[in-house]
């Protein structure tokens, strides 16, 4: 008979156990590619995922154990958000944007999101990459970005060639950034929905 006992996938974002396993050792992660093609369990970059993630669900569980009673009675949005963030972790390489998953989880406690904006939001969090958190994060302090003109206290102007123009194209494709006449004259204005994704990606 089996007895472990539910992993933090499970409990709380309710992923199959095949991918996440606990052991008398702790959590055993395997990255969702090696679970379909066990040749590639065995490469180092397999290796190399699955140290990340043991890190992550470790210190995940270790920060939602410390608050347990608002865990029970999490909105339905809530525990969207939460499933969401931990899930799409099995999926992430870079450490960073793992960092960016762990304070949505945990900010996920204190953010109300209305139940028409959730989907958007879980979704803006797990596609979001690291660079564009950063970028939004630091967007985030202006009403709008654009690409000519002088910055202001309203509006972050940033150069048409830089790493900071790809991030804002992906925040648009997000939907996270919105522009009427492109970002080139009339600039790209933050929406509703990145004042929350902000508010969850935010180091606590």
């Amino acid at each position: 008979m089996n007895n472990r006992k539910p992993d933090i996938v499970e409990r709380v974002a309710g992923h199959p156990a095949t991918l996440v396993a606990a052991t008398g050792a702790g959590l055993v992660v395997a990255s969702p590619l090696a679970v379909f093609l066990p040749p590639l369990a065995s490469c180092l970059a397999a290796e190399r995922q699955r140290t990340r993630l043991e890190r992550f669900y470790q210190e995940l569980e270790a920060e939602l154990a410390e608050l347990r009673e608002q865990l029970k009675d999490l909105t339905d949005t809530q525990y969207q958000l939460i499933s969401e963030a931990a899930t799409s972790a099995l999926h992430t390489l870079d450490q960073r944007k793992l960092d960016y998953l762990r304070y949505a989880i945990r900010n996920a406690l204190y953010v109300d999101v209305e139940p028409a904006q959730s989907a958007a939001v879980a979704r803006a969090v797990r596609d979001i990459s690291a660079e564009e958190a950063d970028f939004l994060l630091r967007a985030s302090d202006y009403e709008d970005v654009a690409m000519a003109g002088s910055s202001s206290s309203k509006t972050l102007v940033i150069d048409r060639d830089s790493e900071d123009a790809v991030a804002l194209d992906g925040l648009l494709s997000l939907g996270l950034l919105r522009t009427e006449t492109g970002y080139g004259a009339g600039g790209a204005s933050i929406t509703k929905n990145a004042r929350i994704v902000v508010s969850l990606l935010k180091s606590p």
